[in-house]
């Protein structure tokens, strides 16, 4: 499925080097799209977990500090953007950029990602380079501050 995938997209070029080091969260409950932004980033070498929903992406923050957070808007139990505003307002991990990536493209929603300081949004279906150039971006600006 993966390859199917990659090759309907394009290849993807070596951006990332060096990446063992940069931890990256996926919090999303569809299971497709889950599965395929973890496979992308662990093929350019990020470490890389993933939770269904907000509750669990909490919980797996507490052993795992990520560098960066790609977060659904809609999930059961806990939302995208409830999650984000707990990490927003704990000292402790408001510095973790979140990157939005939903179906959701109703511009309140947009708006709501936006006001809770997330670093960008991308709608759904998911797209293999432009989830990365995200990524890069992201990780990129957050090493230069």
């Amino acid at each position: 499925m993966f390859d199917a995938l990659k090759n309907m997209f394009g290849g993807n070029p070596q951006k990332f080097k060096n990446n063992a080091d940069k931890k990256i969260l996926v919090v999303e409950d569809g299971e497709t799209d889950r599965t395929v932004a973890c496979r992308l980033l662990e093929k350019e070498g990020f470490q890389v977990k993933s939770a269904v929903n907000g509750q669990d992406g909490l919980k797996v923050m507490e052993h795992f500090r990520p560098d960066l957070i790609i977060l659904d808007c809609d999930m059961p139990e806990m939302t995208g953007l409830e999650m984000c505003r707990e990490i927003k307002d704990d000292p402790d991990t408001r510095d973790i950029p979140v990157l939005f990536l939903t179906g959701n493209s109703s511009p309140d929603n947009i708006l709501d990602c936006y006001e809770l300081d997330a670093e960008n949004y991308l709608p759904k279906p998911l797209n293999a380079k432009l989830l990365l150039s995200q990524v890069d971006s992201i990780l990129n600006e957050k090493n230069e501050a």
